[in-house]
């Protein structure tokens, strides 16, 4: 085996009179074999001199139809990755001789087979001879090609890498280095495994390297590793060349580096050429800052990227954050189960350590710390967070807040979900894969429906402003009436849905069935459901739920929002109250305004779009701005909502700017403002259209708007002080007025949440005639000092026993019919 490598060694090399130019110009008579002459002395390339005839693309083009060459459609076998390159590259290669011994090492081809494979004039030849036996498969062909000429594996078929990763070693170190670098792996979120090599190690690395689910391996060379039991005479040369599959790692002992060195230049020269790690070993384990430093250098991109994505990820949370997750996490993975104090009853003793910070060593402390003990137990793998996702769901720790301005994380973890379907009278089911699934029996719906599931992200509603946990924004705007914090820590969620059905309704109940959290045995199901105009309430009595071991199901007739939460049974009500009041402080019934500024700029104006909370019983701005249009959201928005608020002016600009809502702001007589720089056209009044929407392109509100048109004279110019003046004698008139039932507009009207998705209104005709205030002396007046109210206006008297939006029939008719009254210039009432 020896004398064959090493003469045909010297036959590759140095002996001219055989290497050959393949020229395809002069063909034999029978046409299938090529002519050949001698390569010419003179100088120039070589590769400008070669053909790309048929035989020669047979083997290494793309138009290649060779059976072997079909691409991988997907499935479980294996992704095949084409030939490509220029072939003129090939003259490069003088030798395929450690290809060959790759294959006859791993059994490949017998030395017989290398013999005859040897006897062909180039090395074209020789991978034509190969391919024309039908002896080697073409992909583990690849594979050793990559392995010793990298620089020609683009001219070879050959199978994609798996993930693994290899620590080869021969037992030296074990303890110190090789079992705590498997674990630094397994932190990195690296996939690896240990082989203890007891022969040839040239052998043991061929045959690891020539299987294709190993990514790479790593060498460990100590001074066992170099005994000569481990380098076969009959090996003529290490093969393995490419330092993207192999990292040499040299332990030596202290002072004895220079002797370990030349012993593996005595060995294995190729081996003792390629870029390796030295350590040092002074008796005890290796740091883990240095297995970090290894582990960085042999992960590829995709895992180096997740794993500083996943750092980011964890880096958000504090000590809290953390120990919510850790005991959704610990009850996953160690089995535990909650009493009915909330406490896990059974818990592996490092977490529980960790959890309650007693015991004289906690391993989890940081969220470093968790997420290396996450990824060493295989709990996140590259590319996949979805079981971190629900965990953080479990926990109350808002996800989508987290993760929404970190590169590289999908779109659709950055926002709740979303899933649509069509379902009639025949029944269907709509799912979120792995958090709702809402199923429709027969008959439950009369005609054919869009039906909408999406997610709530009740943490990120309730959150503080620096947090990403519910708990962050204790004691919300509550007080007292929180109930104890030391409570939260015992709560866990379930996915909080939303269904809608887009104005139709349903003949019978329906199931909406989604997951229990990990720990949550033991404790008590509380259902939270938001009503249009009623708020958050508890209809946990009220509503038939069925507990499975890891499945909760709602029976429902109507829907609105509904919170899941898991509470110890002793703190039901406690909690419930506490959550109602919560997440009431946190919903916001929305109305839209938008204000000029009546500055003398002829071109540039100064364009407000405002949102407040129906709770705001006014419509006073800043000083200087005039209100130009307005209308009421389409549905209820939530705290810390991301909306977008796009102004098209007519015969103008476009203009957008994003806003998240804020509670505090919304319900504050300013409200919370998106500005920016309009121009009017030609120097005159300018109007146009706002339009809201959520990001996920959902329309909360659209109205239009209309300034005069400009002129510096004109009242509505001139300063703001009378105009505020004519709004405080308003409200002292009404105060005094004795016409006490007359229907009120923005400013008297209660908060409410009567609004539909399907109904936009596009201007309250209150605003023009119901919110006119009796004065003193019985005449019918304005609010506003633009607008008169008196004989030479019609005034209508509309009666009706229904007058709202919820229900989309008659009641909306009457709406509109007031809508349209209003606008025909008659005064509503």
């Amino acid at each position: 085996k020896f004398l064959s490598s090493a003469l045909f060694e010297i036959k590759e090399k140095w002996i001219p009179c055989i290497q050959y130019e393949l020229c395809y110009y002069a063909m034999e008579e029978n046409g299938d074999e090529p002519a050949f002459r001698e390569l010419p002395t003179d100088s120039g390339s070589l590769g400008q001199l070669w053909g790309m005839r048929p035989a020669f693309r047979a083997v290494w083009m793309l138009d290649s139809h060779r059976p072997y060459r079909t691409v991988n459609a997907g499935g479980d076998g294996p992704v095949i990755i084409q030939p490509r390159g220029n072939p003129s590259d090939f003259v490069g290669m003088r030798t395929i001789r450690p290809v060959l011994d790759c294959m006859e090492s791993a059994g490949e081809l017998t030395l017989d087979q290398c013999d005859q494979i040897r006897k062909q004039p180039t090395p074209i030849h020789r991978v034509l001879e190969m391919n024309r036996r039908g002896e080697v498969d073409p992909c583990r062909l690849g594979a050793a090609v990559e392995m010793c000429y990298p620089e020609f594996e683009q001219l070879f078929a050959r199978e994609k890498r798996g993930r693994e990763l290899v620590i080869l070693h021969a037992g030296d170190y074990t303890t110190e280095f090789v079992s705590p670098l498997q674990t630094a792996a397994g932190e990195s979120g690296v996939s690896c495994q240990m082989e203890t090599c007891t022969a040839s190690i040239t052998e043991k690395a061929i045959g690891l390297l020539l299987n294709t689910n190993i990514r790479m391996v790593l060498l460990v060379i100590g001074p066992q590793a170099l005994h000569h039991r481990h380098w076969s005479n009959l090996d003529y040369e290490f093969p393995v060349r490419n330092e993207k599959l192999l990292l040499p790692i040299l332990l030596y002992p202290q002072g004895g580096r220079d002797r370990m060195v030349r012993v593996l230049q005595q060995r294995a020269p190729v081996l003792c050429s390629l870029p390796r790690e030295e350590i040092q070993m002074e008796g005890r384990g290796v740091s883990r800052e240095r297995l970090k430093e290894i582990m960085q250098k042999v992960m590829t991109d995709e895992q180096r990227d997740f794993q500083e994505m996943l750092g980011r990820i964890m880096s958000r949370l504090d000590e809290r954050d953390v120990r919510l997750l850790l005991r959704v996490w610990s009850a996953r993975t160690g089995g535990s189960k909650s009493r009915s104090d909330g406490r896990p009853a059974r818990l592996l003793p490092r977490m529980w350590s960790a959890l309650t910070g007693k015991g004289r060593s906690p391993d989890i402390k940081t969220p470093d710390d968790l997420l290396q003990a996450m990824m060493r137990e295989g709990y996140i793998t590259p590319g996949d967070l979805g079981e971190l996702e629900k965990d953080m769901v479990a926990a109350g720790i808002s996800f989508p807040v987290i993760v929404r301005d970190i590169p590289g994380v999908p779109d659709e973890l950055q926002h709740p979900k979303t899933a649509v379907a069509s379902i009639g009278p025949t029944g269907g089911e709509v799912e979120i894969p792995g958090f709702a699934k809402l199923t429709v029996p027969p008959g439950a719906l009369q005609h054919d429906t869009t039906v909408t599931v999406s997610t709530l992200d009740v943490p990120g509603i309730l959150r503080g402003p620096e947090g990403v946990s519910w708990t962050s924004g204790y004691p919300w705007s509550l007080g007292k009436a929180a109930g104890r914090r030391k409570l939260l820590d015992k709560v866990l969620f379930s996915p909080a849905v939303d269904v809608n059905l887009h104005g139709s309704r349903l003949s019978g109940p329906v199931e909406l069935q989604t997951w229990r959290p990990p720990g949550s045995e033991g404790m008590k199901c509380v259902l939270l459901k938001h009503y249009d105009g009623e708020g958050w309430m508890d209809i946990t009595a009220s509503t038939p739920h069925h507990i499975d071991s890891d499945v909760v199901s709602v029976s429902m007739l109507s829907f609105s929002p509904l919170s899941i939460l898991w509470t110890p049974m002793k703190k039901v009500v406690e909690v419930g109250k506490m959550m109602v009041a919560a997440l009431s402080s946190r919903t916001l019934n929305c109305w839209f305004s938008s204000y000029v500024h009546t500055d003398k700029d002829p071109r540039d104006v100064e364009f407000h779009v405002v949102c407040r909370d129906q709770q705001v019983k006014t419509d006073e701005y800043v000083q200087g701005f005039s209100r130009c249009g307005r209308n009421d959201a389409r549905f209820d928005l939530y705290h810390g909502d991301m909306i977008e608020v796009s102004v098209s002016v007519r015969e103008g600009q476009n203009r957008s700017d994003q806003m998240e809502l804020r509670a505090a702001h919304c319900c504050d007589v300013t409200g919370q403002n998106v500005q920016m720089w309009l121009q009017r056209p030609d120097g005159k009044g300018f109007k146009g259209e706002v339009v809201i929407r959520t990001l996920r392109e959902r329309t909360v509100c659209q109205f239009v708007f209309k300034e005069r048109d400009y002129d510096p004279t004109n009242p509505v110019y001139k300063s703001r002080a009378s105009h505020d003046q004519h709004h405080k004698e308003a409200a002292t008139d009404l105060s005094a007025s004795p016409h006490k039932n007359l229907p009120t507009g923005t400013e008297a009207q209660p908060s409410g949440h009567g609004k539909q998705d399907s109904h936009p209104r596009s201007a309250d005709p209150h605003q023009t005639v119901a919110t006119a205030r009796a004065s003193s002396t019985g005449a019918l007046t304005s609010p506003h000092p633009d607008v008169s109210i008196g004989s030479g206006r019609t005034q209508v008297l509309l009666i009706n026993d229904e007058y709202t939006t919820t229900k989309g029939g008659v009641s909306t008719i009457n709406y509109q019919l007031a809508q349209l009254l209003t606008h025909a210039g008659a005064a509503v009432c």
